[in-house]
Protein backbone atom coordinates (compact mmCIF):
# COMPACT_ATOMS: atom_id res chain seq x y z
CA UNK A 1 0.00 0.00 0.00
CA UNK A 2 1.73 3.20 -0.56
CA UNK A 3 1.91 5.67 2.24
CA UNK A 4 0.55 9.04 1.17
CA UNK A 5 2.74 11.73 3.36
CA UNK A 6 1.08 14.80 2.16
CA UNK A 7 -2.31 15.51 0.23
CA UNK A 8 -1.65 17.12 -3.09
CA UNK A 9 -5.25 17.79 -4.01
CA UNK A 10 -4.84 21.57 -3.20
CA UNK A 11 -1.29 21.67 -4.43
CA UNK A 12 -2.02 19.58 -7.60
CA UNK A 13 -3.49 22.31 -10.02
CA UNK A 14 -0.29 24.27 -9.50
CA UNK A 15 2.16 21.67 -10.02
CA UNK A 16 0.14 21.03 -13.36
CA UNK A 17 0.57 25.01 -14.31
CA UNK A 18 3.79 24.82 -13.60
CA UNK A 19 4.00 27.40 -10.36
CA UNK A 20 6.92 27.97 -8.67
CA UNK A 21 5.67 26.32 -5.04
CA UNK A 22 7.60 27.24 -2.03
CA UNK A 23 7.66 25.29 1.13
CA UNK A 24 9.11 25.64 4.86
CA UNK A 25 12.05 22.97 4.85
CA UNK A 26 13.46 20.26 2.45
CA UNK A 27 11.47 17.43 3.93
CA UNK A 28 8.32 18.83 2.68
CA UNK A 29 9.52 19.52 -0.80
CA UNK A 30 10.85 16.13 -0.86
CA UNK A 31 7.31 14.65 0.08
CA UNK A 32 5.41 17.12 -2.24
CA UNK A 33 8.08 15.69 -5.59
CA UNK A 34 7.36 12.10 -4.38
CA UNK A 35 3.67 12.23 -4.39
CA UNK A 36 3.33 14.00 -7.45
CA UNK A 37 5.71 11.63 -9.52
CA UNK A 38 3.59 8.28 -7.61
CA UNK A 39 0.96 9.63 -9.37
CA UNK A 40 2.07 10.58 -12.51
CA UNK A 41 1.89 7.72 -15.52
CA UNK A 42 4.79 9.18 -17.37
CA UNK A 43 7.96 8.13 -17.46
CA UNK A 44 9.84 11.60 -18.15
CA UNK A 45 8.62 15.17 -16.97
CA UNK A 46 9.54 18.37 -16.20
CA UNK A 47 11.00 18.68 -12.64
CA UNK A 48 8.27 20.52 -10.80
CA UNK A 49 9.63 23.89 -9.69
CA UNK A 50 9.21 23.14 -5.84
CA UNK A 51 11.77 25.01 -3.52
CA UNK A 52 12.45 25.32 -0.10
CA UNK A 53 11.99 28.85 0.84
CA UNK A 54 15.64 29.69 2.05
CA UNK A 55 16.88 27.86 -0.85
CA UNK A 56 15.19 29.82 -3.36
CA UNK A 57 15.91 33.16 -1.48
CA UNK A 58 19.15 32.55 -2.88
CA UNK A 59 18.41 31.49 -6.15
CA UNK A 60 16.70 34.10 -7.06
CA UNK A 61 19.40 36.75 -5.56
CA UNK A 62 22.47 34.85 -7.59
CA UNK A 63 19.95 34.67 -10.82
CA UNK A 64 19.03 38.61 -10.27
CA UNK A 65 22.76 38.57 -9.94
CA UNK A 66 24.03 37.74 -13.44
CA UNK A 67 21.18 39.69 -14.90
CA UNK A 68 22.86 42.44 -13.92
CA UNK A 69 20.74 43.82 -10.86
CA UNK A 70 23.27 45.85 -9.43
CA UNK A 71 21.67 45.25 -5.60
CA UNK A 72 22.50 41.86 -5.89
CA UNK A 73 25.51 41.97 -8.28
CA UNK A 74 27.05 43.94 -5.69
CA UNK A 75 26.46 41.63 -2.79
CA UNK A 76 27.49 37.61 -2.63
CA UNK A 77 25.46 35.64 -0.09
CA UNK A 78 27.38 33.70 3.04
CA UNK A 79 26.69 30.02 3.37
CA UNK A 80 26.29 28.49 6.77
CA UNK A 81 29.78 27.50 7.40
CA UNK A 82 30.88 31.34 5.82
CA UNK A 83 28.73 32.86 8.23
CA UNK A 84 29.97 30.56 11.59
CA UNK A 85 33.31 31.03 10.89
CA UNK A 86 33.04 34.88 10.25
CA UNK A 87 31.26 34.90 13.66
CA UNK A 88 33.77 32.64 15.35
CA UNK A 89 36.20 35.25 14.08
CA UNK A 90 34.63 37.79 15.51
CA UNK A 91 34.12 36.02 19.52
CA UNK A 92 38.27 35.22 19.35
CA UNK A 93 38.88 38.37 18.69
CA UNK A 94 37.51 39.72 21.80
CA UNK A 95 38.50 36.57 24.27
CA UNK A 96 41.29 39.53 25.66
CA UNK A 97 38.30 41.51 27.40
CA UNK A 98 35.78 38.73 27.29
CA UNK A 99 37.29 34.80 28.71
CA UNK A 100 34.77 32.48 26.88
CA UNK A 101 35.47 28.70 28.02
CA UNK A 102 33.85 27.54 24.60
CA UNK A 103 34.23 30.11 21.84
CA UNK A 104 33.13 28.11 19.28
CA UNK A 105 29.69 26.86 20.45
CA UNK A 106 29.43 30.55 21.63
CA UNK A 107 29.89 31.80 18.31
CA UNK A 108 27.36 29.60 17.14
CA UNK A 109 24.33 30.63 19.71
CA UNK A 110 25.69 34.04 18.35
CA UNK A 111 25.10 33.35 14.76
CA UNK A 112 21.46 31.66 15.51
CA UNK A 113 20.69 34.81 18.15
CA UNK A 114 21.46 36.96 15.08
CA UNK A 115 19.15 35.01 12.01
CA UNK A 116 16.30 34.73 14.89
CA UNK A 117 16.23 38.30 16.01
CA UNK A 118 16.12 39.24 12.11
CA UNK A 119 13.65 37.10 11.28
CA UNK A 120 11.10 37.88 14.05
CA UNK A 121 12.29 41.45 14.72
CA UNK A 122 12.11 44.60 13.02
CA UNK A 123 15.36 46.16 12.81
CA UNK A 124 14.01 49.29 14.69
CA UNK A 125 12.38 47.22 17.62
CA UNK A 126 15.87 45.06 17.65
CA UNK A 127 17.58 48.75 18.07
CA UNK A 128 15.31 49.70 20.94
CA UNK A 129 15.79 46.36 22.73
CA UNK A 130 19.18 46.44 22.70
CA UNK A 131 19.70 50.04 23.66
CA UNK A 132 16.61 49.62 26.06
CA UNK A 133 19.19 46.45 28.04
CA UNK A 134 22.26 47.97 27.77
CA UNK A 135 22.80 48.09 31.15
CA UNK A 136 23.49 44.04 30.75
CA UNK A 137 26.65 43.01 29.95
CA UNK A 138 25.74 40.53 27.72
CA UNK A 139 23.62 42.41 25.20
CA UNK A 140 26.25 45.08 24.86
CA UNK A 141 28.58 42.66 24.03
CA UNK A 142 26.54 40.75 21.64
CA UNK A 143 25.31 44.55 20.21
CA UNK A 144 28.93 44.84 19.35
CA UNK A 145 29.32 41.59 18.02
CA UNK A 146 26.38 42.43 15.65
CA UNK A 147 27.77 45.96 14.57
CA UNK A 148 31.44 44.28 13.77
CA UNK A 149 29.56 41.49 11.56
CA UNK A 150 27.92 44.18 9.56
CA UNK A 151 30.45 46.18 9.09
CA UNK A 152 32.73 42.89 8.08
CA UNK A 153 30.07 42.11 5.80
CA UNK A 154 29.80 45.53 4.49
CA UNK A 155 33.79 46.04 3.64
CA UNK A 156 33.99 42.40 1.84
CA UNK A 157 30.53 42.41 -0.10
CA UNK A 158 28.91 39.44 1.82
CA UNK A 159 25.63 39.42 2.88
CA UNK A 160 23.65 37.15 5.06
CA UNK A 161 20.70 35.06 4.54
CA UNK A 162 18.65 36.89 6.58
CA UNK A 163 19.64 40.14 4.97
CA UNK A 164 19.22 38.93 2.01
CA UNK A 165 15.47 38.25 2.36
CA UNK A 166 15.19 41.94 3.55
CA UNK A 167 16.77 43.19 0.61
CA UNK A 168 15.27 40.91 -1.84
CA UNK A 169 11.51 42.08 -0.39
CA UNK A 170 12.41 46.17 -1.11
CA UNK A 171 13.48 45.29 -4.42
CA UNK A 172 10.00 43.59 -4.97
CA UNK A 173 8.39 46.41 -3.50
CA UNK A 174 10.34 48.77 -5.68
CA UNK A 175 10.27 46.57 -8.63
CA UNK A 176 13.83 46.51 -9.34
CA UNK A 177 14.06 42.07 -10.12
CA UNK A 178 14.86 41.13 -13.86
CA UNK A 179 13.51 37.82 -12.86
CA UNK A 180 11.25 36.68 -10.30
CA UNK A 181 8.54 33.77 -11.08
CA UNK A 182 4.98 34.77 -12.87
CA UNK A 183 2.99 32.32 -10.43
CA UNK A 184 3.73 31.51 -7.31
CA UNK A 185 2.48 29.19 -4.32
CA UNK A 186 3.25 28.98 -0.82
CA UNK A 187 2.47 25.81 0.75
CA UNK A 188 1.59 24.96 4.77
CA UNK A 189 3.63 28.25 5.95
CA UNK A 190 1.26 28.48 8.97
CA UNK A 191 2.72 30.63 11.38
CA UNK A 192 6.00 32.21 9.60
CA UNK A 193 7.88 34.67 11.01
CA UNK A 194 7.48 38.42 9.78
CA UNK A 195 10.49 38.54 8.00
CA UNK A 196 8.61 35.85 5.74
CA UNK A 197 5.38 37.41 5.65
CA UNK A 198 6.89 40.85 4.52
CA UNK A 199 8.44 39.01 1.78
CA UNK A 200 5.50 36.97 0.94
CA UNK A 201 2.90 40.52 1.10
CA UNK A 202 5.95 41.88 -1.58
CA UNK A 203 5.52 38.82 -4.08
CA UNK A 204 2.53 39.66 -6.46
CA UNK A 205 0.02 36.80 -7.76
CA UNK A 206 0.87 35.20 -4.86
CA UNK A 207 -1.59 31.98 -3.44
CA UNK A 208 -1.55 30.21 0.22
CA UNK A 209 -2.17 26.82 -0.04
CA UNK A 210 -2.36 24.47 3.67
CA UNK A 211 -2.04 20.52 2.98
CA UNK A 212 -4.52 19.72 6.32
CA UNK A 213 -4.75 15.48 7.01
CA UNK A 214 -8.42 15.73 7.97
CA UNK A 215 -8.45 12.14 9.29
CA UNK A 216 -8.51 11.81 13.31
CA UNK A 217 -7.86 9.66 15.03
CA UNK A 218 -9.41 10.58 18.48
CA UNK A 219 -9.70 6.98 19.68
CA UNK A 220 -6.11 6.53 20.15
CA UNK A 221 -4.36 5.94 23.30
CA UNK A 222 -1.18 6.19 24.85
CA UNK A 223 1.49 4.61 27.26
CA UNK A 224 4.34 5.60 28.88
CA UNK A 225 7.36 3.25 29.25
CA UNK A 226 10.34 4.01 31.08
CA UNK A 227 13.79 2.47 29.78
CA UNK A 228 17.35 2.04 31.55
CA UNK A 229 19.26 1.19 28.51
CA UNK A 230 18.45 2.68 25.09
CA UNK A 231 19.20 -0.49 23.39
CA UNK A 232 16.02 -1.94 25.40
CA UNK A 233 14.13 1.07 24.33
CA UNK A 234 15.27 0.28 21.01
CA UNK A 235 13.95 -3.48 21.16
CA UNK A 236 10.80 -2.52 22.74
CA UNK A 237 10.30 -0.16 19.90
CA UNK A 238 10.51 -2.67 17.45
CA UNK A 239 8.50 -5.43 18.82
CA UNK A 240 5.77 -2.53 19.44
CA UNK A 241 6.18 -1.84 15.95
CA UNK A 242 5.73 -5.48 15.17
CA UNK A 243 2.53 -5.91 16.89
CA UNK A 244 0.84 -3.06 15.16
CA UNK A 245 1.78 -4.59 11.76
CA UNK A 246 0.09 -7.79 12.83
CA UNK A 247 -3.13 -6.08 13.34
CA UNK A 248 -3.06 -3.54 10.69
CA UNK A 249 -0.68 -4.36 7.67
CA UNK A 250 -1.07 -1.11 6.12
CA UNK A 251 -0.30 1.21 9.35
CA UNK A 252 1.67 3.90 8.82
CA UNK A 253 4.20 3.93 11.74
CA UNK A 254 6.27 7.34 12.53
CA UNK A 255 9.06 7.31 15.19
CA UNK A 256 10.45 10.09 16.75
CA UNK A 257 14.12 9.72 18.38
CA UNK A 258 16.25 12.27 20.12
CA UNK A 259 19.38 11.38 17.98
CA UNK A 260 18.51 10.47 14.63
CA UNK A 261 22.19 10.31 13.23
CA UNK A 262 23.15 8.15 16.14
CA UNK A 263 20.23 5.75 16.62
CA UNK A 264 18.83 4.97 12.76
CA UNK A 265 21.79 2.69 12.20
CA UNK A 266 20.95 0.65 15.36
CA UNK A 267 17.43 1.13 14.99
CA UNK A 268 17.48 -0.57 11.23
CA UNK A 269 19.60 -3.09 12.26
CA UNK A 270 17.35 -4.50 14.74
CA UNK A 271 13.77 -3.80 12.71
CA UNK A 272 15.60 -6.15 10.42
CA UNK A 273 15.98 -8.83 13.37
CA UNK A 274 12.25 -8.38 14.09
CA UNK A 275 10.99 -8.46 10.97
CA UNK A 276 13.72 -10.51 8.54
CA UNK A 277 15.34 -13.01 11.31
CA UNK A 278 15.92 -15.48 8.63
CA UNK A 279 18.42 -13.22 6.97
CA UNK A 280 21.99 -14.81 7.28
CA UNK A 281 23.67 -11.27 6.60
CA UNK A 282 22.99 -7.68 7.12
CA UNK A 283 22.11 -6.03 4.04
CA UNK A 284 20.53 -9.10 2.71
CA UNK A 285 17.18 -8.00 1.65
CA UNK A 286 16.47 -5.18 -0.74
CA UNK A 287 13.94 -3.61 0.49
CA UNK A 288 14.11 -0.81 2.70
CA UNK A 289 12.91 -0.74 6.76
CA UNK A 290 11.89 2.33 6.69
CA UNK A 291 9.52 3.82 4.59
CA UNK A 292 10.99 7.97 5.11
CA UNK A 293 12.36 10.21 1.71
CA UNK A 294 15.53 10.84 3.98
CA UNK A 295 16.38 7.26 4.82
CA UNK A 296 16.02 5.15 1.37
CA UNK A 297 18.95 5.08 -0.43
CA UNK A 298 18.43 6.28 -3.70
CA UNK A 299 20.42 5.55 -6.72
CA UNK A 300 21.03 8.84 -7.58
CA UNK A 301 22.84 8.81 -4.19
CA UNK A 302 25.41 6.47 -5.39
CA UNK A 303 29.37 8.40 -5.77
CA UNK A 304 29.66 6.92 -9.66
CA UNK A 305 25.77 8.03 -10.29
CA UNK A 306 25.88 11.16 -8.87
CA UNK A 307 29.40 12.14 -10.30
CA UNK A 308 27.42 11.50 -13.91
CA UNK A 309 24.48 13.69 -12.88
CA UNK A 310 27.02 16.58 -12.22
CA UNK A 311 28.69 15.94 -15.81
CA UNK A 312 24.97 16.32 -17.45
CA UNK A 313 24.97 19.79 -15.24
CA UNK A 314 28.21 21.10 -16.90
CA UNK A 315 25.69 22.47 -19.40
CA UNK A 316 24.32 25.35 -17.38
CA UNK A 317 25.62 28.87 -16.84
CA UNK A 318 26.57 28.43 -13.29
CA UNK A 319 27.54 25.93 -10.90
CA UNK A 320 28.92 25.14 -7.39
CA UNK A 321 32.29 25.37 -7.26
CA UNK A 322 31.96 22.10 -4.58
CA UNK A 323 30.68 20.25 -7.92
CA UNK A 324 33.41 21.03 -10.08
CA UNK A 325 36.05 20.29 -7.35
CA UNK A 326 34.50 16.71 -7.13
CA UNK A 327 34.24 15.96 -11.07
CA UNK A 328 37.94 16.97 -11.50
CA UNK A 329 38.98 14.88 -9.08
CA UNK A 330 36.46 12.09 -9.71
CA UNK A 331 37.60 8.52 -10.08
CA UNK A 332 34.78 7.53 -12.37
CA UNK A 333 36.43 9.75 -15.01
CA UNK A 334 38.43 7.73 -17.00
CA UNK A 335 41.68 10.18 -17.03
CA UNK A 336 44.91 7.55 -17.59
CA UNK A 337 47.65 10.54 -18.70
CA UNK A 338 49.34 11.31 -14.78
CA UNK A 339 50.35 14.79 -16.26
CA UNK A 340 46.03 15.44 -17.01
CA UNK A 341 45.54 14.43 -13.38
CA UNK A 342 47.84 16.78 -12.10
CA UNK A 343 46.63 19.41 -14.12
CA UNK A 344 43.18 18.88 -12.98
CA UNK A 345 44.45 18.64 -9.00
CA UNK A 346 46.40 22.32 -9.95
CA UNK A 347 43.19 23.66 -10.90
CA UNK A 348 41.23 22.33 -7.76
CA UNK A 349 44.23 24.31 -5.93
CA UNK A 350 43.84 27.86 -7.41
CA UNK A 351 39.88 27.53 -7.02
CA UNK A 352 40.30 26.75 -3.58
CA UNK A 353 42.71 29.37 -3.68
CA UNK A 354 40.37 31.78 -4.91
CA UNK A 355 37.80 31.03 -2.37
CA UNK A 356 34.60 31.37 -4.59
CA UNK A 357 31.80 29.22 -4.13
CA UNK A 358 29.52 29.79 -7.79
CA UNK A 359 31.32 29.86 -11.06
CA UNK A 360 30.37 30.37 -14.21
CA UNK A 361 30.81 27.83 -17.35
CA UNK A 362 33.03 30.56 -18.79
CA UNK A 363 35.09 31.35 -16.17
CA UNK A 364 35.53 27.36 -15.91
CA UNK A 365 36.66 27.14 -19.61
CA UNK A 366 38.87 30.46 -19.88
CA UNK A 367 40.80 29.06 -16.22
CA UNK A 368 41.05 25.44 -18.19
CA UNK A 369 42.38 27.40 -21.13
CA UNK A 370 44.70 29.26 -19.93
CA UNK A 371 47.94 28.29 -21.72
CA UNK A 372 51.68 28.44 -19.53
CA UNK A 373 50.12 27.74 -16.10
CA UNK A 374 50.12 25.34 -13.89
CA UNK A 375 46.40 24.40 -13.61
CA UNK A 376 45.70 24.61 -17.29
CA UNK A 377 43.95 21.92 -18.55
CA UNK A 378 43.53 21.60 -22.43
CA UNK A 379 42.14 18.04 -22.65
CA UNK A 380 39.39 19.14 -19.81
CA UNK A 381 38.41 22.37 -21.61
CA UNK A 382 38.23 20.56 -24.85
CA UNK A 383 35.87 18.09 -23.41
CA UNK A 384 33.78 21.36 -21.86
CA UNK A 385 33.43 22.18 -25.40
CA UNK A 386 31.91 19.76 -26.77
CA UNK A 387 29.41 19.36 -24.01
CA UNK A 388 28.04 22.72 -25.19
CA UNK A 389 28.30 21.32 -28.55
CA UNK A 390 25.48 18.60 -28.10
CA UNK A 391 23.81 20.70 -26.03
CA UNK A 392 23.24 22.83 -29.16
CA UNK A 393 22.70 20.48 -31.67
CA UNK A 394 19.38 19.15 -29.51
CA UNK A 395 18.71 22.70 -28.36
CA UNK A 396 15.44 23.46 -25.52
CA UNK A 397 12.71 21.42 -27.51
CA UNK A 398 14.09 17.65 -27.91
CA UNK A 399 12.41 15.06 -27.05
CA UNK A 400 13.24 12.56 -24.07
CA UNK A 401 14.59 9.60 -26.51
CA UNK A 402 16.70 12.45 -27.99
CA UNK A 403 17.81 13.65 -24.26
CA UNK A 404 18.56 10.36 -23.64
CA UNK A 405 21.44 10.17 -26.60
CA UNK A 406 22.23 13.42 -25.85
CA UNK A 407 23.01 12.24 -21.95
CA UNK A 408 25.16 9.20 -23.34
CA UNK A 409 27.27 11.32 -25.49
CA UNK A 410 27.83 13.29 -22.72
CA UNK A 411 28.94 10.99 -21.07
CA UNK A 412 30.88 9.32 -23.36
CA UNK A 413 33.19 12.65 -23.76
CA UNK A 414 34.73 12.26 -19.85
CA UNK A 415 35.02 8.43 -20.74
CA UNK A 416 32.50 7.78 -17.67
CA UNK A 417 32.35 5.54 -15.35
CA UNK A 418 36.16 4.95 -16.73
CA UNK A 419 37.64 1.55 -14.78
CA UNK A 420 35.83 -0.02 -11.79
CA UNK A 421 35.72 -3.78 -10.54
CA UNK A 422 33.51 -3.34 -7.69
CA UNK A 423 30.35 -5.78 -8.30
CA UNK A 424 28.00 -2.67 -6.60
CA UNK A 425 28.94 -0.37 -9.16
CA UNK A 426 28.46 -2.59 -11.97
CA UNK A 427 24.36 -3.26 -9.88
CA UNK A 428 24.39 -0.13 -9.84
CA UNK A 429 25.24 0.63 -13.65
CA UNK A 430 22.59 -1.75 -14.62
CA UNK A 431 19.95 0.48 -12.91
CA UNK A 432 21.03 3.03 -14.46
CA UNK A 433 20.88 1.38 -17.91
CA UNK A 434 17.44 0.50 -16.79
CA UNK A 435 16.14 4.12 -16.24
CA UNK A 436 17.89 5.39 -19.50
CA UNK A 437 15.92 2.83 -21.33
CA UNK A 438 12.65 2.84 -19.94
Amino acid sequence: MTIRRINLQEIQPHLNNGATILVPNLRIKDAIISEHLNDLQKNVIPSPQVHAVDVFILECWNRNSRLGVSACSNLLPLSAVEEFLIWNGIVESSLSEIPLLNPGETAAVAARSYQTSQLWLAPDVLERALTANSAVTDIVVFKNWITEFREYCAKHQRISLVDCTRELTNLLREEKLSYFPEETVIVNFYDPPPLYEQLFAAIPKLESVFTINEESNSQSSSTKASFYRRESELHHCAEWAKNILADNPSAHIGLITCDKELEQHQLELIFKDQFTPDDMFVGASNQAIFNTTASDRSILDAPIIYDALLLLGLGRDQHDIEDIYRLLQSPFLNTADEEEVQQQLNLVAYLQFKGVTTISSRELSYFAESREKAYSCPSFANKLVKVRTEIRKIGNLGSSLQWSDTFEAILEIFDWPGSFSNSNENSLLKQWENLFSE
